[in-house]
């Protein structure tokens, strides 16, 4: 395991959260926490996800217990709710930085990247009651150890030992992302937030092609404050992209 319950108690000391060797899946978990009335900053963490998922309820796929699954319970206001999954991004690159991982970046909307190849998806949820909001759920997902040179995902994916060429201290690197959650969330809901997390996006500037119906190939232009990415097409027309996948030419993973 990398990720003990005795690394998890250490780092959180009396922060209200919930340790699992194996779990189906941190968001589920969080989100039945949340119900029943979970404190804002509460945390799930596992050091295994058996059905783990990520954005548009695709699966998270990592090597066993070779990966970080964490899921926040945050308790914020509506307009915050675009800027939950920025926050995610954030937090993890900080950390990464932290441990001396270089070449981080940030790609829309939703990825952390070493280089060209992904290290850590986010995913934000919320949880409603009629008009209501009840709360939010900041997901995390990070490879840390495990070798995908061997497999189908070379290409795509990356953990932080491949990276560095070692495995990192998990005790340093948890520590450090929950201090990086800390210091991000108290910027939450403020342009600081939005502009940082602009400025580390590695797909403004980019040619891309969005995968929609029919495709939009196209210069990603900026970001809007809300998320939204903004891709001037070749014909001239602006588009205004919420959610759809988008590829990064040439096709990522490619040199």
């Amino acid at each position: 395991m990398t990720f003990t319950a005795s690394i998890v108690a250490a780092t959180l000391g009396e922060r209200p959260y919930k340790y699992f060797e194996s779990v189906p899946s941190t968001m589920d978990a969080a989100r039945e926490w949340l119900l029943e009335g979970a404190l804002s900053g509460s945390m799930v963490i596992a050091d295994q996800q058996t059905a783990g998922r990520g954005r548009m309820g695709r699966v998270w796929v990592a090597p066993d217990r070779c990966a970080l699954a964490m899921s926040v319970v945050m308790r914020v206001k509506v307009h915050w709710l675009s800027q939950v999954a920025m926050l995610g991004g954030l937090v993890v690159a900080d950390a990464l930085v932290k441990i001396g991982v270089s070449d981080v970046r940030l790609k829309w909307p939703n990825d952390v990247l070493i280089g060209r190849r992904k290290v850590a998806g986010i995913l934000a949820e919320s949880e409603w009651d009629g008009s209501n909001l009840r709360g939010a759920i900041l997901g995390i997902g990070v490879n840390f150890a495990g070798d995908f040179s061997t497999s189908e995902l070379n290409a795509q994916a990356v953990s932080i030992t491949s990276a560095l060429g070692h495995e990192p201290d998990p005790a340093a690197f948890f520590a450090h992302l929950i201090a990086a959650y800390d210091a991000r969330t108290s910027q939450l809901g403020t342009p600081a937030l939005f502009e940082t997390w602009r400025s580390k996006l590695w797909t403004i500037g980019q040619k891309v092609r969005v995968e929609s119906s029919p495709p939009v190939d196209g210069i990603a232009e900026d970001v809007s404050p809300l998320g939204a990415l903004m891709v001037r097409s070749v014909d001239g027309r602006l588009h205004t992209v919420m959610a759809a996948d988008v590829k990064v030419w040439p096709v990522e993973g490619t040199t």
